[in-house]
């Protein structure tokens, strides 16, 4: 973990906007080729969903239609459970407190009966009983549709009405993360729109989280579904699990791979509700948002379980693909953000 170098990349070279002037001849031609840029500016709608703690373009000329996502940021994870109020971002304790030694021996023991079995409280940390409890309450406030009628502004509805797999929603592709906090959140929070539809949930190693830290470190193979405990009964779509993270990759390679997945691997799907984690998702934003772009999310993470949506767009400048997020895009549809 010392040699990891998944936090270490020279952030802010390109600006995203510098996709939208260089695909501006694009537009005025009809489409045709023009200022290095090769081929149409994509956009992808979607849903952001933090663990219990998006992307897509328009087809007229040379732009395609946009894709959404949306995303949740997961629940609490068990280790530093009862160490800090179960909303407040997950952070080990700057004192050594009593309480907290206890808890870490507890944590130790628990770790030791587990060396028998592929299972860890330290590695891939499961949901603790605080991050069970606020992915339900964000289950509770998908299960039923909701509207301008109960205090949603128009965009929320429709970010509302994409999560939950809605009547007159956009179709949409399930993703997380391959740490099984999110993939536990998801299975949970979204379980009405699983029971209903019977889809299954795409593992992505691109959404697995940044951070050299134990807990961000995957224990379901290349392949394989992720071992839970709870939910049962989810079926998962693996191709895109390549495993845990390699040691000495840069967290902007899964960033990237990520925004591609969007656009290449969905199968014309435009939209993506994906549940992932709070520092990927704050990487990801200060990646794409434009330099100039001063919105709140690009400082601080969202809270657990909260539901963030946007507009990702991609084009290709001088043979290499770009992306960006408009700010405006931006649909904060539950929860909020912390420090």
């Amino acid at each position: 973990m010392l040699l990891s170098r998944d936090k270490k990349w020279k952030k802010g070279q390109t600006d995203p906007d510098a996709l939208l002037a260089a695909v501006a001849p694009v537009r005025g031609r009809g489409g045709r080729g023009g200022g290095g840029v090769v081929g149409p500016l994509l956009s992808s709608r979607g849903l952001w969903a933090s663990h219990a703690r998006g992307a897509g373009v328009e087809r007229a000329g040379g732009v395609h239609p946009a894709r959404r996502v949306g995303v949740e940021r997961g629940v609490q994870q068990r280790l530093w459970a009862g160490a800090r109020p179960s909303r407040q971002p997950l952070r080990p304790p700057h004192r050594l407190s009593q309480g907290f030694l206890f808890r870490l021996l507890g944590a130790l023991a628990r770790e030791a009966l587990k060396l028998v079995h592929p299972d860890s409280v330290f590695v891939d940390s499961p949901l603790s009983a605080a991050g069970l409890s606020q992915a339900a309450q964000l289950a509770a406030f998908l299960a039923t549709p909701k509207g301008e009628a109960d205090g949603l502004t128009r965009a929320e509805a429709e970010v509302h009405a994409l999560a939950r797999g809605g009547q007159g929603a956009p179709p949409s592709l399930l993703a997380a993360s391959n740490l099984r906090r999110a993939v536990a959140t998801a299975g949970i929070a979204l379980s009405e729109r699983i029971r209903r539809t019977g889809e299954p949930i795409h593992v992505l190693t691109a959404l697995q989280e940044i951070s050299p830290n134990v807990d961000a470190l995957s224990l379901t193979p290349a392949r394989a579904p992720p071992l839970l405990a709870q939910p049962q009964g989810l079926t998962f779509a693996t191709g895109g699990n390549t495993g845990n993270k390699p040691a000495r990759q840069r967290g902007n390679r899964r960033l990237a791979g990520f925004a591609e997945w969007c656009f290449s691997e969905t199968g014309g799907v435009r939209s993506v509700v994906a549940t992932g984690h709070s520092l990927w998702l704050r990487s990801f934003l200060n990646e794409y948002l434009p330099r100039g772009c001063l919105h709140e999310a690009r400082k601080k993470k969202v809270a657990n379980c909260a539901v963030l949506a946007f507009t990702l767009q991609r084009g290709v400048v001088e043979g290499v693909p770009m992306y960006r997020v408009p700010p405006e895009s931006l649909v904060l549809l539950y929860g909020g953000y912390t420090k």
